[in-house]
């Protein structure tokens, strides 16, 4: 597993935004395209963060059984892509390297993804999403499992935002394994 460094492009930020990609999706019409979609293989990337950066301990994510994630990629009549559906079966193993406890967590989503013209990403799903933010996201520096409708933003520069989310409570998965 890779560790964090504090840098939007390591470990922990991909390993989320993995997660998120993962677990997007709405129903779209679909304009007519020039290809079908892709479907692909999407395994969830297990990661280790330090202690400070998703959970105030170290924490690693991975996969404690058989994940089944995958994308589907639509493209437009030019052969660009226009957005990305994630889904699939996902239950992520969230363990505080401090003291072994752990919690297992269905974080199956699923959602979509779209690209910005300047290269941001946004995340609209539903489910169940597992979401670490690290200390320059918003929120910050917590482990939060949503279940419900969330959108989420992922600025050019790696910046994790919560948009708005509608469901119930938001569940602090650090406090399950403090």
């Amino acid at each position: 597993m890779k560790e964090l460094r504090h840098r939007p492009t390591d470990g922990i930020r991909w390993a989320s935004v993995a997660s998120v990609v993962v677990m997007l999706a709405l129903a779209v019409p679909i304009a007519a395209s020039a290809d079908p979609p892709v479907k692909t293989p999407a395994p969830f990337p297990g990661a280790t963060a330090p202690a400070g950066v998703v959970c105030p301990f170290a924490v690693s994510w991975t996969n404690p059984t058989f994940n089944d994630n995958f994308t589907l990629t639509f493209f437009d009549k030019s052969g660009d892509i226009r957005w990305v559906w994630g889904g699939g079966h996902n239950v992520t193993r969230v363990t505080n390297l401090d003291n072994g406890k752990y919690v297992d967590i269905n974080a199956t989503g699923p959602g979509k993804i779209t690209t910005g013209s300047d290269g941001s990403l946004t995340l609209d799903g539903t489910g169940h999403w597992l979401v670490g933010y690290l200390p320059t996201d918003s929120p910050s520096l917590t482990t939060l499992l949503y279940s419900g409708h969330i959108v989420l933003h992922v600025s050019p520069e790696g910046q994790l935002t919560l948009v708005s989310y509608v469901g119930t409570p938001p569940q602090d998965v650090c406090a399950m394994v403090a």
